[in-house]
């Protein structure tokens, strides 16, 4: 359950930093998604896949980087 609400907690985020145009530019946002989206590939379990859809549609969303 605790991991449940902390996956939760952090699609979340992930979906409130996307919505904001400052985030969608930002080079360590998107260095950041694309680390999340290696490591959570490589250990695929039933929670974290939601999470992973999350960071690729985030990653979907993404500006070209205006600073890091």
């Amino acid at each position: 359950m605790e991991e449940h609400t902390a996956i939760k907690s952090m699609i979340e985020k992930l979906q409130t930093a996307t919505a904001l145009s400052k985030c969608r530019q930002c080079g360590c946002m998107k260095k950041t998604l694309a680390t999340l989206k290696r490591e959570l590939s490589n250990n695929q379990s039933n929670s974290t896949l939601r999470l992973l859809k999350e960071v690729e549609n985030s990653i979907k969303k993404m500006e070209p980087s205006n600073y890091t």
